[in-house]
């Protein structure tokens, strides 16, 4: 992870470089900019896990290590950010399902024993007024 993080960081002079003097558009040199402040972020990050920290976040980027292993994410690319907050502790999620209006998710993040092993353990999933209980699978009806 630190060789990473150190040609991250050999990589930002060079963008600022080419933002600066690239002929083109103010929507290239954006472009650069945030290209920039992303990868810088991702650096530092890199730079927290290598060091023994065991999470950290520089949105939209987090991570947490546990077990001797490191799990990165792009909450922005993710569909549950709020869930992998709850990372590296674990802890109740209770939330909507994107994309899905009326859907309403519960359930565990367990972090695992390594990062790798960290898991959602689905409670209850609610479509409008119905529930669905994955212990006894019986639909009930959500109270308004």
């Amino acid at each position: 992870m630190r060789k990473t993080a150190k040609l991250l960081a050999l990589l930002l002079p060079f963008l600022a470089l080419l933002r600066e003097g690239l002929p083109g558009t103010r929507a290239r040199k954006r472009l650069l900019e945030k290209a920039e402040e992303r990868l810088s972020k991702l650096a530092s990050l890199l730079e927290e896990a290598a060091s023994g920290k065991t999470s950290g976040r520089a949105v939209p980027f987090g991570f947490f290590s546990k077990g001797g292993e490191t799990a990165f994410w792009n909450e922005e690319e993710h569909p549950f950010p709020e869930l992998l907050a709850l990372l590296p502790e674990g802890g109740l999620y209770r939330g909507p399902v994107p994309g899905r209006p009326g859907v309403k998710l519960e359930g565990l993040v367990l972090p695992g024993s390594r990062a790798s092993e960290a898991r959602f353990l689905p409670k209850e999933l609610a479509v409008n007024e119905r529930r669905f209980r994955s212990e006894d699978e019986e639909v009930q009806t959500v109270e308004k």
